[in-house]
């Protein structure tokens, strides 16, 4: 295996170290890869820090080089690592990128990898993730299902601070990936489901199935729901196809609690 990052270091998943390499189209040649898994973006937290400008630059480049390494001759296979957020933007002009540029950039990788080229589209299954859950989430705390773990956890009382209803569906991360590596290239964007639920019957899920007595306050309800979810239909095409039972939200909770106290 061979794993790409920022600069060359070292990581830890799952127990097992992963000696990293600073990006080099060379080096992915000579390695000749026959499937890899891209998920190298700047996130949306990282806007300000770099400056808009430098936000765009970076990860156009992150683009353009995701473009190179699935044109490798030698790769079948080419996990594109998207967005939710990318889909309000693939089938419009976007003229400015001063309000959500993450999520339109993400449309710009989708549309370079899937739609530019017919070669390399045959090789690209689009992963759109909504919501995550279970022990592969990084940022955890931009996830409402950590957060009401780790309120309920630490001070036995969840509140939540959005001022409208907001629904979501969970998936488990590393089953969504191994979906993503199972499916065949070429086809329709595979998107993140679950059950869909508000969170305010989330955080009451929660509190059960860690059989805690929290508490739950929310702030007054004043603006107009958050409707960040997929369709998920892609999603139950897929555990059909492969004959798989994805976890339930129940069994998502329980492993994310399991993991959130000791990973960030």
């Amino acid at each position: 295996m061979l794993a790409f990052s920022s600069r060359k270091t070292s990581l830890v998943v799952d127990d097992c170290r992963i000696e990293t390499q600073k990006y080099d189209l060379d080096l992915a040649r000579r390695f000749e890869p026959t499937i890899i898994v891209d998920c190298a973006f700047v996130t949306r937290d990282k806007v300000k820090q770099f400056g808009l400008n430098s936000f765009l630059e970076t990860n156009r480049y992150l683009i353009s080089a995701a473009k190179n390494m699935a044109s490798m001759e030698t790769v079948r296979k080419f996990i594109a690592i998207s967005s939710g957020a990318a889909k309000p933007y693939l089938n419009r002009a976007i003229r400015s990128f001063s309000e959500d540029p993450y999520g339109k950039l993400k449309a710009e990788y989708e549309i370079v990898l899937a739609q530019e080229e017919r070669e390399i589209a045959q090789k690209v299954v689009i992963s759109r993730p909504f919501s995550l859950s279970g022990r592969f989430v990084r940022n955890r705390s931009i996830y409402a299902i950590f957060d009401f773990i780790d309120q309920a956890k630490k001070a036995n009382s969840i509140v939540l601070k959005s001022k409208n209803l907001v629904y979501r569906r969970y998936s488990d991360a590393e089953e969504f990936l191994a979906l993503s590596l199972a499916l065949e290239p070429g086809g329709e964007a595979l998107e993140s489901g679950g059950e869909l639920i508000e969170l305010g019957e989330l955080a009451k899920l929660v509190a059960e199935q860690l059989n805690l007595s929290s508490s739950i306050e929310r702030y007054t309800i004043q603006e107009p729901p958050d409707m960040y979810f997929s369709e998920e239909s892609s999603m139950v095409l897929a555990c059909k196809e492969l004959n798989f039972r994805p976890s339930t939200l129940e069994e998502q909770i329980l492993l994310s609690a399991n993991h959130s106290a000791t990973e960030s």
